[in-house]
């Protein structure tokens, strides 16, 4: 393997003028120079396409299309990139400048089959910065991917994939009619065929603002529950978690859906996610019944109550914590 091979930056921006200077300043301060720059301008209407060729001119190559949302534009931007390492970075989070330098440094002391490489990082809102914490796992972790997805985090902006790895697991999901959790969904796929590696060092701050993909907790908890169904058709799935539980903790997402609908007053919508939080499973029927014949009688607060009843009788914590 040579010494510095080329990493392509993939920077998917959709009206990020007020933060991609930062993201792409970022790139520019990298300790280790072997790489490029490429920004899908995925249908920005704020001039971001042109602020960063006005801004960087031959330094970054901006492709400009119709909006078509994050997992296409960086599937654009890998089609076309010349490295032979992908490196995800959102517009308005920003890199270490010794990035690049500490994780390919990972790359180079493994063997074909490290397909990932990621990091810790920092969050920051305003004046506020913090690690977050999150377990460190390397090798073979994919069922450690899929078991603790709320705790052992890895995003988009603080990895560095084996291009060729992403191309064999079919790079990143794009379905408008059933969008994925993409992120996560891939780096279960890479972890499924691949081994994962980590530097143990915050080298990336991922910024926190009120436009972030984050703040939407239903538009978030559908694409779960689509990554779990679709997940739970691969083989391997089994060995690391029996149908009665994968089939709970899709159950649970569904209830989620239905209790954050019914909070909105979109009772026809929460009683289709009780519904399919029934069918998966049976187990729970009694009890997601009740609710679902509480949305034609009662108001959502009244769930609080209910709640509070079930947990005086000591349901499991899984359903608990579906309940609200």
């Amino acid at each position: 393997m040579p010494d510095t091979p080329l990493v392509s930056i993939v920077i998917p921006a959709y009206n990020a003028r007020q933060f991609i200077t930062r993201a792409i300043d970022s790139c520019l301060a990298q300790t280790y120079t072997n790489y490029e720059i490429i920004v899908i301008d995925d249908g920005s209407t704020d001039g971001t396409g042109d602020l960063v060729r006005d801004t960087y001119g031959d330094q970054v190559q901006v492709i400009s299309q119709r909006n078509k949302g994050v997992p296409l534009s960086r599937n654009v931007g890998i089609a076309v990139a010349n490295g032979e390492y992908i490196k995800p970075l959102d517009a308005d989070d920003a890199m270490h400048s010794t990035f690049l330098e500490k994780l390919m440094a990972r790359f180079a002391q493994g063997d074909e089959q490290l397909g990932l490489v990621y990091c810790q990082y920092y969050e920051v809102k305003g004046d506020e910065r913090w690690l977050l914490e999150h377990p460190l796992s390397e090798g073979h972790v994919f069922c450690e991917l899929l078991l603790d997805f709320y705790t052992f985090l890895i995003i988009p902006s603080a990895v560095i994939l084996r291009k060729k790895a992403l191309i064999a697991v079919g790079m990143f999901p794009n379905d408008a009619d059933k969008p994925y959790s993409e992120d996560w969904d891939t780096f279960l796929r890479v972890a499924l065929d691949y081994e994962i590696g980590v530097v143990k060092e915050p080298l990336v701050d991922r910024y926190l603002h009120d436009s972030n993909d984050t703040n939407d907790k239903v538009t978030l908890l559908w694409r779960e529950v689509n990554t779990m169904e679709h997940i739970g058709k691969i083989p391997e799935r089994q060995a690391c978690m029996e149908d009665k539980q994968y089939f709970q903790e899709i159950a649970n997402r569904y209830h989620k859906l239905a209790m954050y609908h019914w909070r909105l007053e979109n009772k026809d919508n929460a009683r289709r996610y009780l519904h399919r939080a029934i069918e998966r499973a049976p187990q729970s029927r009694s009890i997601r019944r009740l609710y679902f014949l509480m949305t034609y009688i009662m108001p959502y607060r009244a769930t609080v109550r209910l709640n509070q009843l079930l947990t005086s009788i000591r349901p499991s914590a899984t359903m608990t914590e579906a309940l609200t």
